[in-house]
């Protein structure tokens, strides 16, 4: 017997109905903020990864060889890839870029952090586009209905820090920042090599905000977001492109954030493209998934749903013909095709959650006319098929009125 991978998953039917909506709900927050989609190859070389990726990615990453001897790796994460498009095909587009995507990224963790929706705001170095990216962070978590939390840090602030001890080489400020990342032991590692670690301690201790970008955050930000944001100095992400403010969503009952990003202003000209101040954001879909199924905070307004069950051969064009006439209202429709008697068809409607089924029998060919049973009410009735179409539209009104 076959199996999957081990570290992969198999979403069935309903797993998949539920991550479209979810989907749905978010690409709606997006592109409510005039965010537009893109989407990268699933591999890229292996360099541009490795690039500005941080440690951690660099470990985690697929990597492999292609025909030619080229190395080339799964994408890990978005931000590398689109910061490439950009510098190659955007670089000339009007600025700023708003860009979004939900898609699959890869690593060697957990299953269920593979994929990630997020944007990137590119062309604006003022902290008016900080303020947009956090606030849609929170429009997409207040729209799902979780009780959440953002906490705000400042990478540029512990680089000047360490700068101001001695360590000047960026390589060695990204081996820290990954370590305060971690929870690793920063101090013992910083005294090892000769520098004093006391200014940082101080500024991870301090309860002020010393920071004139996040104060200009809390300044800007809606009141309605406002008393979510909670200042912690110490966030530092832990990947190496990150140049300034920096956050991560957090949900109640939840560990660990189900999402996160920050300012990156070099990462465009690294990759050969011009400076362009940015700033994006990604999150988890799996582990937002996941919280939101936890709390049953999710649920679809009611989806119109019926099946056609002819009776015997004579009826099989007919019921063609009818099924499409029902699409054509936005009923999802099936057509029953198993050619099973009638109360298996009608227990087959009841277990799939379908509402309606139209029955046809050589009779009611005659006749010009269908049985109509709604299984919800436990009601039938005999409809003129000239006369369908107005009785399902006005279900369908009844059924809109009703959610609203």
């Amino acid at each position: 017997m076959f199996r999957r991978p081990k570290g992969t998953r198999d979403f069935l039917p309903e797993d998949m109905k539920f991550r479209r909506h979810i989907e749905k709900i978010i690409r709606k927050v997006f592109e409510s903020y005039s965010y537009e989609e893109i989407l990268t190859p699933t591999f890229e070389y292996f360099d541009l990864i490795a690039e500005k990726s941080g440690e951690e990615i660099r470990r985690s990453v697929y990597v492999f060889e292609d025909k030619g001897g080229r190395t080339l790796a799964l994408r890990p994460e978005m931000t590398a890839p689109i910061a490439r498009v950009i510098a190659n095909e955007l670089r000339s587009r009007p600025k700023p870029l708003r860009l979004y995507y939900i898609t699959n990224v890869f690593r060697y963790e957990e299953p269920q952090r593979g994929r990630y929706a997020g944007v990137e705001l590119v062309g604006s170095s003022r902290v008016e586009s900080d303020v947009e990216v956090i606030s849609l962070g929170c429009e997409v978590l207040e729209t799902l209905g979780f009780k959440y939390y953002v906490k705000l840090g400042d990478v540029s602030e512990i680089r000047n820090v360490l700068s101001e001890i001695g360590v000047t080489d960026e390589r060695e400020q990204n081996l820290i920042l990954s370590m305060i990342d971690r929870g690793g032991d920063y101090s013992s590692y910083l005294e090892s090599k000769g520098f004093d670690p006391r200014a940082l301690n101080e500024l991870f201790s301090t309860r002020e905000v010393n920071t004139e970008k996040i104060r200009q955050v809390l300044n800007l930000i809606e009141d309605k977001f406002s008393d979510r944001v909670i200042v912690d100095l110490k966030l530092s992400r832990g990947l190496d492109y990150y140049t300034g403010l920096v956050f991560e969503f957090y949900v109640e009952g939840l560990d660990v954030a189900v999402g996160g990003g920050g300012r990156y202003d070099k990462l465009i000209e690294t990759f050969g493209g011009p400076r362009l101040p940015a700033v994006g954001l990604a999150f988890g879909l799996d582990r937002i998934e996941l919280a939101a199924k936890e709390r049953n905070l999710i649920s679809e307004s009611e989806v119109m749903k019926a099946i056609v069950i002819p009776l015997s051969e004579k009826c099989v064009k007919k019921s063609f013909e009818i099924s499409s006439a029902l699409r054509e209202l936005g009923i999802i429709t099936e057509l029953e095709v198993m050619g099973r008697k009638l109360n298996k068809s009608l227990s087959y409607a009841s277990e799939k959650g379908i509402r309606f089924a139209l029955i046809l029998g050589e009779k009611e060919l005659e006749s010009n006319t269908i049985t109509v049973k709604d299984l919800k009410k436990g009601e039938q009735e005999e409809i003129e098929l000239g006369k369908l179409k107005k009785y399902f539209k006005s279900i369908t009104r009844d059924t809109v009125c009703t959610s609203l």
